[in-house]
């Protein structure tokens, strides 16, 4: 019946005026996720038969960062961790992590192939908008950062900026849709 650190749990009963913890838990427990995991699952399903691929890893775990990217081995092992020879850095991360009772935040990256130019809307709907929205609505989420940002704060625009080439954009920093220029 005490708030948890962390969690919604006192902002959940001061905004709904609840005498009892207990009617806010599952609101702001991670539980409540379930329902996206499984809508997650169909809507994947969907866009595969339109072409659409959507792949999910682990990029980084509290300070242990993937140096190099396996799609197929981020799916094969318990932390879907897309660099091989990480593995038994984060074993030992987690049992020191379980030891301690503690815990540390992880980056998640996705992929997603054949996208469709100008899904969305070009205002308040726009696609990284709607993304942001949804991930942003999930208990742990922190922050949420489209396109190539690692070192965004040291770079300079004229280093992120996708150049627009007759077969396509250069590069994805911005994490917009590549995909073919009118000529």
């Amino acid at each position: 019946t005490l708030p948890r650190p962390g969690h919604a749990d006192l902002a959940g009963v001061e905004k709904f005026d609840f005498d009892d913890i207990r009617n806010v838990l599952e609101r702001s427990s991670a539980r409540e996720t379930a329902m996206r995991v499984a809508a997650g699952a169909v809507a994947k399903k969907y866009l595969n038969k339109l072409g659409i691929s959507t792949q999910g890893y682990v990029a980084q775990i509290g300070n242990i960062k993937s140096e190099s990217l396996d799609l197929e081995f981020a799916n094969q092992n318990k932390y879907f961790f897309g660099d091989k020879n990480k593995i038994n850095d984060l074993d030992s991360l987690f049992n020191e992590l379980i030891a301690e009772g503690n815990s540390v935040g992880a980056k998640l990256a996705v992929k997603v192939k054949n996208c469709p130019v100008g899904l969305g809307e070009p205002v308040f709907d726009k696609l990284d908008a709607e993304i942001a929205k949804a991930i942003m609505s999930i208990n742990a989420v922190k922050s949420v950062s489209i396109g190539n940002v690692d070192d965004i704060l040291d770079s300079r625009g004229s280093e992120l900026r996708d150049h627009i080439r007759s077969d396509g954009y250069a590069s994805n920093n911005a994490g917009g849709i590549l995909g073919g220029i009118l000529n």
